[in-house]
């Protein structure tokens, strides 16, 4: 079988695959970032000036954490990608 056949991602990309690829995630930050503009909209008109202020404090904190998820997940799959090509 040949390299193509048996790691999908040995092909060689254009920039509508890689689009397609990368798809799922930019439609995740897309919604991520709708959901912290409604959520602070609510707040703010609901509830006091208070709870907006500690949203805007601990917002960048939630994003350093995610971050920091992400590329966690990201590593950690690279590396069992590469431990399961080796056949380990």
């Amino acid at each position: 079988m040949t390299e193509t056949g048996r790691n999908p991602l040995a092909k060689s990309f254009n920039t509508v695959s890689l689009i397609k690829f990368a798809f799922p995630s930019m439609v995740m930050m897309l919604f991520m970032g709708l959901y912290t503009i409604v959520d602070t909209v609510f707040v703010a008109r609901f509830v006091d000036t208070n709870a907006l202020s500690s949203i805007n404090i601990v917002c960048p904190v939630i994003n350093i954490i995610v971050g920091l998820g992400t590329m966690l997940a990201t590593g950690g799959s690279a590396i069992v990608a590469k431990k399961w090509e080796m056949g380990k």
